[in-house]
């Protein structure tokens, strides 16, 4: 399952993505097809660029405590 980050920080899985799409809760101005990066406009008018997550924006949160 694809795992975005937000421009305002948050994370949000694909289904979460559909789920606000498909509810009408955020409005789909644009897909990027060859990147999976979207722009969706919020119910405060605010627009959210998401960008697919790697595992490299997840490595700090589980490093080994020393």
């Amino acid at each position: 399952m694809s795992t975005y980050v937000a421009s305002n920080g948050e994370y949000y899985t694909a289904s979460e993505v559909v789920e606000n799409v498909e509810s009408g809760r955020w409005t789909a101005h644009l897909w990027e097809t060859d990147t999976d990066r979207q722009l969706v406009e919020t119910p405060r008018e605010e627009i959210l660029l998401l960008v697919p997550a790697t595992e490299v924006d997840f490595a700090p949160a589980f490093e080994p405590a020393h």
